[in-house]
């Protein structure tokens, strides 16, 4: 009988007679017991998978947080540059409308001569004395 319960394993010999000695049974409580406890390799690989669950959760707050910086600081570049055009376009507005209120105030009241700028004359060598 015993032997029909293996009709389908593959290279089973239906002619082999088994004993009921040859038939080993274990408690199944007892051996539950000892493949449901951890020993340390478990624990160590518990361990491993935790810190890199953790580890995973953290690179991608630090990429989002970092990411977030980034952004605003260029931002607050940008908005710096704004404002860096907007008060260069008044200096120089400034600078033209002082242009003009000078440039009318001097046709209405003596005009005035600019400076001529005292510039030296190089000094001529004897080759361009000669020539």
């Amino acid at each position: 009988m015993i032997p029909e319960l293996f009709w389908g394993v593959k290279g089973f010999d239906l002619k082999t007679q088994l004993n009921t000695d040859d038939l080993h049974f274990e408690d199944s409580y007892k051996r539950n017991n000892e493949v449901t406890r951890a020993d340390a390799g478990g624990w160590l690989v518990i361990m491993l998978v935790i810190f890199m669950v953790f580890a995973i959760i953290l690179s991608s707050v630090a990429q989002w947080y970092y990411k977030k910086e980034s952004d605003r600081r260029l931002s607050e570049g940008r908005e710096k540059n704004k404002q860096r055009r907007q008060s260069a376009q008044a200096a120089v507005q400034a600078a033209t409308s002082l242009e003009h209120v000078l440039d009318t105030s001097s046709a209405s009241n003596s005009p005035l001569k600019p400076k001529k700028s005292k510039r030296r004359q190089p000094k001529l060598t004897a080759f361009d004395k000669f020539l």
